[in-house]
C-alpha cells in the first residue's frame, strides 16, 4: 500500500480526484446508498491516465529522467492517456492504432502531441508494430493490460473511495483489460472500510445483486421476438410479420 498512497500523491499534481455523485434512482433500486465515481471528467475522459502517468513516472525516474520516448498500441482511451501522460512529463510519444480508428479518440491523441501511426486490421498486430518500434528504438512500450507499473495508478480510485465512504460495503468496477480491477481490488483489500457494518453490508449487497438481476422488461421482449422469428420457418416468418405490422 505504500506504492499506492506514494502514486496517490505523485498523480494529484496531474490527475484531480474524481468526484462521487450520488445517485438517488440506484440507491432506492439498491436498497443501500450509491454512489458514481465520475472518471469520465478526468483530464483524458477515463480513468487510464491514472496507471499510464504512474508507468512513466517510475521507468522516468529509473532511468534518472533520461527516458528517450513512449510507445503504445490502444483502440483510443490508453492511447490518449499515454500522450497525455507523455506531454505532461516532457517525453515525446507514439502511438499505434488500427486501421480505420474512431475519429474522435484520435483527435484526442493528437490534441497531446503524439504522432499516430495507424498499423494492423487488429490491436495484436497493432501490438506487435509498437513491440518491434519499441525494440527498434529503446522507446518505452506501455501494455495496456500487462505492464505492473500501471496497477498503483489504478488502485488509487479505490483509496479515494474509501477516504470518503468510510463505510463503503461493495465497489462495483467493470472489467476489461483487468489492470482496472486489479488495482481498485489490492487496494480495497488492503484498506478495510472503518466502522464496517457486517449486517448492513449483506443487505445492501443482495439489494445489489437483486438489481443487477433485472432486465429491463421491453429489451427482454425485444430480445425474445427476435429469437423467436429467426428460429422459425422463412415462410412463417413472412406471414407473421405481416400479420404482426399490418395497420401499424
Amino acid at each position: 500500500m505504500e506504492r499506492v498512497r506514494a502514486a496517490q500523491s505523485v498523480l494529484r499534481q496531474v490527475v484531480p480526484e474524481s468526484r462521487l455523485a450520488g445517485t438517488d434512482k440506484l440507491s432506492t433500486q439498491g436498497d443501500g446508498w450509491v454512489y458514481l465515481k465520475l472518471e469520465s471528467e478526468g483530464p483524458t475522459g477515463s480513468f487510464k491516465v491514472r496507471g499510464a502517468y504512474h508507468a512513466i513516472h517510475v521507468r522516468q525516474k529509473q532511468l534518472n529522467g533520461k527516458l528517450p520516448g513512449v510507445v503504445t498500441s490502444s483502440t483510443g482511451n490508453h492511447g490518449a492517456a499515454v500522450a497525455y501522460a507523455a506531454s505532461r512529463l516532457h517525453i515525446p510519444s507514439r502511438v499505434y492504432l488500427p486501421e480505420n480508428p474512431n475519429t474522435a479518440k484520435k483527435a484526442r491523441i493528437a490534441d497531446s502531441g503524439a504522432e499516430i501511426v495507424e498499423a494492423g486490421k487488429f490491436l495484436e498486430e497493432t501490438r506487435q508494430h509498437a513491440a518491434n518500434f519499441a525494440e527498434q528504438s529503446g522507446w518505452y512500450n506501455i501494455v495496456d493490460g500487462s505492464d505492473p507499473e500501471m496497477l498503483p495508478g489504478t488502485a488509487t480510485i479505490a483509496c479515494e473511495i474509501l477516504d470518503k465512504l468510510t463505510r463503503a460495503d461493495v465497489i462495483l468496477v467493470p472489467v476489461g483489460d483487468s489492470t482496472l480491477i486489479r488495482g481498485v481490488a489490492f487496494a480495497a483489500k488492503q484498506t478495510p472500510p472503518r466502522n464496517q457494518n457486517r449486517r448492513g453490508a449483506s443487505r445492501t449487497r443482495a439489494g445489489l445483486r437483486s438489481v443487477l438481476r433485472k432486465r429491463p422488461r421491453h429489451v427482454y421482449r425485444l430480445q425474445r421476438h427476435h429469437c423467436r422469428r429467426a428460429l422459425r420457418p422463412r415462410y412463417y416468418r413472412r406471414k407473421r410479420s405481416r400479420n404482426c405490422y399490418a395497420g401499424r
